[in-house]
């Protein structure tokens, strides 16, 4: 096959950002604020055809439990190269970065159902699930909500997702950046209090509604509804974790075993998980 694994470079980022704009249904002020914030070389994995970067993805580190692993981001082919086995040869390449660092499992969030099927191919398996519910209507205050600094968003999010089976957790410098994004594209994380406690709800507001990504209190309907009368929004979807016995889980994201070969990671963890707050 022509062509050659690679990392990427600082002198690569033209490439990438091209990249971007061709597969990526995003502006370029997106990818400027990634590669001004976030893009970090060795963690760019990239194929490289006649000096140019043709297809890349990103790893981003993550757990589970005490299992280190990767969050595979930004997976892009050009157009021209597509269909030639390059993603292929670069996601066997990421396999053996992962373990290289000591990581055991990789995971990511297809873009679109239609591409489950294709990540099967390469050796994930539906490992996590949400619950996804669309709340209409009016809005009303229950909750009063204030600002919230990352340092406190990160120190209650270790704490609720302690409360759930297998969660994906992101390190400090991970979770600043996925924090930074949301409020500087159309969300925030905002503190509210309940029961004299207080959580959090993190959000991305849209033209037809709010996304409530994660909210860590017990009543996401209220606040729902709450953001909906503060943001004047007739729409609000909620993304929750999946609850036993319940028929509303919804596939959202894959996962593979890297321990002794591949397997599945939901065979491996022994459930499905929990996963949220991703570069989706």
């Amino acid at each position: 096959m022509e062509g050659f694994f690679d990392f990427a470079c600082r002198e690569d980022i033209p490439d990438l950002q091209e990249m971007w704009r061709r597969c990526f249904d995003t502006e370029d002020v997106y990818s400027n604020f990634y590669f001004e914030r976030r893009f970090v070389p060795e963690d760019t994995l990239i194929w490289r055809i006649g000096g140019k970067a043709v297809s890349m993805m990103t790893l981003m580190d993550v757990a589970i439990g005490n299992e280190k692993g990767s969050y595979i981001y930004a997976v892009a082919t050009l157009p021209e190269y597509q269909r030639r086995g390059i993603y292929r040869e670069l996601d066997r390449w990421a396999d053996d970065e992962i373990r290289r660092r000591g990581g055991c499992f990789s995971c990511l969030v297809p873009a679109s159902p239609g591409l489950f099927s294709m990540y099967r191919k390469l050796g994930y398996d539906t490992a996590f699930l949400i619950e996804q519910e669309i709340v209409k209507g009016r809005g009303k205050k229950f909750y009063q909500f204030f600002p919230c600094a990352f340092e406190e968003f990160f120190r209650l999010r270790e704490g609720y997702l302690k409360t759930l089976v297998n969660p994906v957790r992101h390190p400090e410098r991970e979770l600043r950046y996925i924090y930074e994004e949301l409020r500087r594209f159309s969300g925030d994380v905002l503190l509210y209090e309940e029961g004299g406690k207080t959580y959090y709800a993190a959000f991305t507001c849209a033209e037809n509604g709010i996304y409530l990504r994660e909210c860590s209190g017990s009543a996401p309907e209220r606040v729902a509804r709450s953001l909906m009368a503060c943001y004047g929004k007739k729409a609000v979807k909620v993304h929750r974790p999946a609850r036993e016995k319940i028929l509303k889980a919804v596939p959202y994201g894959m996962g593979k075993c890297l321990q002794g070969g591949v397997s599945p990671l939901s065979e491996h963890l022994g459930s499905t998980g929990y996963m949220a707050l991703m570069l989706d």
